[in-house]
């Protein structure tokens, strides 16, 4: 069916598609980054149609779909490509349940910049591709994509691509719910006309529970954290409240100096700036060799040079992503490291995996989980070897240990294909003098 619809599609390149603009109001006034619905701002109203034409209630397609809930899906991707100026775009939106049982969706926006041969190739013709995850367990959407790409055959492939990833490549697979009941996966895919943007859209649905191992190991393209995009490159705004997530829609926001961590709860924090792990950063100093001997690659007076850096936190405060990602592991060394999360990001199209380490077991979210610039990765803790280390007095300083290494080849192994311990100070914000004091102008 699928290589079909390209046929089909080809055949109707010839036909230009209007530039997408908007008279009527839309539908979004601000871009939020969570919610109690699949996409921001939305009235409960279902996303099928039911009763009409003998169709089956029970039957998640994209024949069934409400044209009411295609058509805001479309103007938010038009709002988000007005607001910011570029003409390609994407959208996910993802369910999150949280440790107290509630239920939320992540919202996340990317700007996308496709390969200029495609560009060319398309001659400013667009395809608006959405992607619709169901559960079949209870027919609820667990995750949605939807992005508008030039017209080409290789950029369909490479956001279909993107869908399979996100949810383990399931597409036709056998999955099982909460009481293990054996689900046969559906797939629909169908080609129309979009009058809202002049062009023709692909909508897709898919019936399959969530997979455990989607978006495992950062994807084979785009930027991570959730952007798959091999078609070019994915660019992410970053979300960063200030003091905590200030759009939740049933205001259960934590008080003005306090984030919400992983597990719902709030404590006392301040969001830092993108591409610092806590607010004005400093570095732990060592008893015996000073702030130097909390930098990458000081020995210490040991054998063993210091393979990261040491960022000061008092126990119980948040430490925060730095960057957009994906969380690819997390465990717990009682040796040295202690509790840890590791980070898959992207800086400046270059990719790399970040461990936070001596955090509380607490409070640190799980595998899988995307994150955003300013949420909260783990709770400073003394796990590993700190608490020995300050109990014989190498340092008086709680800290994270954060290592870093960057990716050197094509794969996404996270053994083969990642570099040694780097100096996280490359991709740190805020930047540190020979004497390891912050640089003017650099703190935020």
């Amino acid at each position: 069916m699928r290589y079909t619809l390209f046929l089909f599609f080809g055949a109707l390149l010839i036909v230009g598609c209007k530039d997408f603009g908007m008279n009527s109001r839309s539908v979004v006034e601000e871009f939020k980054s969570e919610g109690e619905y699949a996409l921001p701002n939305q009235v409960n109203v279902s996303w099928w149609e039911g009763g009409t034409n003998g169709q089956n209630l029970n039957k998640m397609s994209v024949s069934s779909l409400s044209r009411e809930k295609v058509e805001k899906l479309y103007q938010l991707l038009e709002e988000y490509s007005s607001k910011k100026k570029t003409e390609y775009v994407a959208f996910l939106s993802k369910k999150k349940e949280k440790s107290n049982g509630k239920v939320k969706f992540k919202y996340r926006y990317f700007k996308l910049k496709p390969h200029q041969k495609d560009l060319e190739a398309a001659r400013g013709e667009k395809t608006f591709y959405y992607h619709i995850y169901v559960d079949p367990a209870d027919n609820e959407i667990y995750q949605i994509l939807a992005v508008i790409i030039p017209n080409t055959e290789e950029q369909i492939a490479s956001v279909k691509e993107w869908g399979g990833k996100l949810n383990g490549n399931s597409s036709g697979r056998n999955s099982s719910n909460s009481k293990n009941k054996i689900l046969t996966c559906t797939y629909e895919e169908t080609l129309s006309w979009e009058p809202l943007c002049g062009c023709f859209s692909i909508g897709t649905v898919e019936v399959c529970a969530p997979a455990d191992d989607a978006i495992d190991d950062g994807g084979s393209g785009g930027t991570g954290g959730g952007c798959y995009y091999s078609g070019g490159d994915c660019d992410e705004a970053p979300y960063n409240p200030p003091g905590g997530s200030h759009d939740d829609p049933d205001q259960e926001v934590c008080p003005t100096g306090q984030v919400e961590d992983a597990d719902g709860n709030c404590i006392d924090g301040e969001v830092p700036c993108v591409g610092n792990p806590v607010k004005n950063p400093r570095i732990a100093e060592q008893t015996n060799s000073g702030i130097e001997g909390g930098r990458f690659g000081n020995t210490r007076n040991r054998p063993k040079p210091h393979l990261g850096i040491d960022i000061k936190n008092d126990v119980g405060s948040p430490f925060f992503s730095m960057y957009s990602g994906t969380v690819v592991s997390t465990g717990h060394d009682p040796e040295e490291l202690g509790y840890w999360v590791t980070v898959q990001i992207s800086v400046d199209g270059e990719y790399y995996t970040i461990q936070y380490n001596h955090l509380k077991k607490n409070g640190r979210p799980g595998k899988n989980t995307q994150v955003n610039p300013g949420d909260v990765i783990g709770i400073q803790g003394l796990s590993g070897n700190l608490e020995r280390a300050i109990f014989k007095d190498y340092t008086d300083d709680p800290h994270t240990h954060i290592v870093a290494r960057k990716r050197i080849s094509n794969g996404w192994n996270l053994e083969d294909d990642y570099s040694d311990e780097i100096n996280p100070e490359q991709i740190i914000t805020t930047k540190f003098d020979n004497n390891g004091n912050p640089v003017a102008g650099t703190d935020c």
